[in-house]
């Protein structure tokens, strides 16, 4: 018997210790848990915890319409079996705490009706047809003003409806390639829950700013802490960064975005992601860091390279980083600890073999203001 076995009186904490060791794979925790029942609680909480649906086709002979329309019929069947097993046993959905869904009416049906009391973060796509508007517009305003939801990301284009009623624990928010499908004036604000928003992410969007300004908008961002902005850094976006320039400490960049910031207006500011597309790029945010004084406290730079190969490993690349360190020398940046480099994971070696051949050649230029430690 299953129950019998010594496996089935182990401690709780080490039930879970090893259920956490299996990671989150589904065939290897349900085999955990058909071993022995005192896995079950953990093996529960680990499957249950993300409901996103990924679609495994392989069928390369689809069409781009075919594949989607497969995708959306697979998506629709997961989440009635979802349903299902959360009919019958609802106390599972306690550990749901993430979901990504595509804008698909039944699917975000199915899932505003199951009353997820511990979901916090929500992934809304689209799914190929419909974006977040329309009939999909009052189940969205349901799962949005869940009590538990802190986290909300958008990768599609939406209704500012959605947000009508916001969870007062929404904290962070994600707007990647997703634009606003409707006038923002037809609610009164003052009925509203404003969440105060602490990480804020623009992504490819140059419109949301529009309404985030708008005295109508929905959420209170003059207490953000991280901003990511990234081909999106419009008049409205640099004035949406202004109301909260006490309180950012965490900046992500592009080339493109970190030039039209005065970033000594940021006093707060401790960290800089920069996210370059090609190593070459980096001539692009030096101006960036020449208008400061010595009163900011930026204490991390970290450069993520989204490209780089061995076609780039050759002296003129060697000696822009060169310069790079060079002008980074002579900045006003007193606090100043460190200063990373984080480039393609297929690429790492070679990248870092030409940032050793570049310091050498900047040591020639300057010696007396580079360390290489």
């Amino acid at each position: 018997m299953i129950g019998s076995h010594p496996v089935s009186r182990l401690a709780r904490e080490t039930c879970d210790r090893i259920v956490d060791f299996l990671g989150d794979c589904p065939v290897d925790l349900r085999a955990c848990a058909l071993t022995a029942r005192c896995f079950l609680p953990a093996a529960q909480s680990q499957i249950f915890s993300d409901i996103s649906v990924d679609n495994h086709n392989t069928d390369d002979t689809l069409t781009e319409e075919e594949a989607q329309e497969e995708a959306r019929g697979f998506a629709k069947a997961a989440f009635r079996r979802l349903a299902s097993v959360l009919t019958h046993s609802p106390h599972l959905k306690q550990y749901i705490r993430s979901g990504t869904l595509t804008a698909d009416l039944e699917v975000i049906v199915l899932v505003a009706g199951l009353g997820l009391p511990r979901l916090e973060e929500l992934c809304l796509y689209g799914d190929g047809e419909c974006d977040l508007d329309g009939l999909l517009i009052n189940p969205l305003q349901r799962l949005v003003a869940l009590p538990s939801l802190r986290r909300l990301s958008l990768f599609t284009d939406y209704s500012v409806q959605i947000f009508r009623h916001c969870s007062p624990n929404l904290t962070e928010l994600v707007f990647d390639m997703a634009t606003q499908e409707m006038p923002w004036h037809t609610w009164d604000v003052t009925m509203l829950c404003r969440p105060t928003i602490a990480h804020l992410t623009i992504k490819k969007c140059v419109g949301t700013a529009d309404w985030l300004i708008d005295a109508k908008c929905p959420f209170d961002l003059t207490q953000l802490r991280s901003v990511t902005v990234l081909k999106s850094m419009t008049s409205n976006a640099r004035h949406v960064l202004s109301s909260a320039e006490q309180t950012i400490n965490e900046m992500t960049l592009g080339p493109e975005d970190i030039g039209c910031l005065n970033l000594a207006r940021f006093p707060a500011l401790n960290h800089i992601y920069l996210h370059l597309e090609h190593i070459c790029q980096l001539r692009k945010v030096l101006p960036a860091f020449s208008g400061l004084d010595n009163t900011n406290s930026i204490q991390t730079i970290t450069i993520r390279v989204d490209s780089f190969s061995l076609d780039d490993v050759n002296p003129l690349i060697d000696a822009e980083v060169a310069q790079f360190y060079e002008a980074l020398s002579w900045a006003h940046l007193p606090a100043i600890q460190k200063l990373a480099f984080d480039p393609p994971e297929e690429n790492r070696d070679e990248f870092f073999t030409m940032l050793d051949r570049a310091l050498p050649i900047l040591q020639m230029r300057h010696a007396a203001h580079v360390s290489t430690n």
